[in-house]
Formats: C-alpha cells, sequence, structure tokens
C-alpha cells in the first residue's frame, strides 16, 4: 500500500564538563561552629546537580558524598556543610559538579579527586589561662597581674565587673602580665580573665 510512518527525535551531544569554581578558604581558616559555608559559582546548560566531601587531614573521605544542590550558581554560597559531628583538628573539603550527560568536573575515577579547597580546621576547645598569686599592694605601687595561657590566646582582664584590657598576649612562652593603671587605690578587688582562641 506505499504507507510509511516518519518519527523524528532530537538530541544533544555534550562533551564539556560544568564550569565550577569554588572560593577557597582564607589560608589558616578556623571555625568552633557547627556549619561550613562554601561560596562560588556553578554553571552548565544541562546542569544535573553538584556535590561535596569532606575529608580527613590525610584527605581519606568520611561518610558519603553529600550533594549540595541542582540549580546553577553566578555567584554566592553553593552549600553549607553540617561539619557538628567533627573532632578538632584539620580537614579537607571537595566539590565536583556533573550534567546530565554525565560530564564531571572531577579528573579521577574517584569523584573525591575533585581539586582540594584550602584546608580548615574545627577548634571547639577553649584556650587554658591562669592568674599568677594574689597580690597586696600599698597605694602607689606598682601593680602586675600575671599568669600563664596558650600561647595563641587572647586575654581580657576585668577588675571587678569593668574591662581594663582587651587585648594582652602571652609571649612565646605562654606567660603573659599587665600593669594596672592607674593603680587601685588600698581595699580587696576581684580579678577575672577570659581567654579566647586567636580566630
Amino acid at each position: 500500500a506505499g504507507n510509511t510512518f516518519t518519527s523524528t527525535v532530537s538530541f544533544t551531544v555534550d562533551n564539556t564538563a560544568p564550569v565550577l569554581s569554588v572560593d577557597a578558604l582564607p589560608a589558616g581558616f578556623t571555625t568552633n561552629t557547627n556549619a561550613l559555608v562554601i561560596t562560588g559559582s556553578v554553571s552548565d546548560a544541562n546542569l544535573s546537580g553538584y556535590y561535596y566531601q569532606i575529608l580527613d587531614a590525610n584527605k581519606t573521605p568520611i561518610g558519603e558524598p553529600i550533594f549540595g544542590g541542582s540549580q546553577a550558581v553566578s555567584a554566592g554560597p553553593l552549600f553549607s556543610a553540617d561539619i557538628s559531628g567533627l573532632a578538632d583538628g584539620t580537614y579537607y573539603v571537595s566539590v565536583w559538579a556533573y550534567d546530565q550527560a554525565g560530564n564531571t568536573t572531577s579528573p579521577g575515577e574517584e569523584r573525591f579527586e575533585a581539586p582540594y579547597i584550602a584546608s580548615f580546621t574545627v577548634d571547639r576547645t577553649a584556650p587554658a589561662v591562669t592568674v599568677g598569686s594574689v597580690f597586696t599592694y600599698t597605694t602607689g605601687t606598682t601593680q602586675v597581674v600575671s599568669g600563664t595561657a596558650d600561647v595563641d590566646a587572647t586575654i581580657s582582664l576585668y577588675v571587678g565587673a569593668t574591662l581594663v584590657a582587651d587585648d594582652i598576649t602571652p609571649n612565646a612562652s605562654g606567660v603573659w602580665s599587665y600593669t594596672l593603671s592607674p593603680a587601685r587605690s588600698i581595699g580587696t578587688y576581684q580579678l577575672s580573665v577570659v581567654a579566647r582562641d586567636a580566630f
């Protein structure tokens, strides 16, 4: 009868990996929070999604890769990683994207071989600090408060509820000191020191 039927199907050839740019973390970046925000950009006409992986100090993956999102980002936050379960220490984060054709930004067979972002350090341990022996002085004498602390700490000193110094730093041996000025008159005072990490 000579009848014919024609069906046309369109298809796309895509050999181009997504374009992914991740903003590096500042050198020596340290955090005591439970979330690590990574910013950057990702784009592809056929973008399928992007993942991230947290790695330990030896660049060994911790847990499974985590889905970061599937929408293109021109600039801004890519994802916020939950790092609440990480102990104090140094870590890395790896990010890669892939499209609907299977092209990926990861250069190796293992997806976590994607370029590493600068390492970050988790530090939730408060610095140690001590105050030396209680001193007794008469009016007009030099009154020095001293003690020890972690070498990377910054110390605040209070007399009663009054902040008298907020930037005391220990020396290389961890010893710190501060001269009260003006000297306190005869009486009894309460001294308090607070040490904080140098983030």
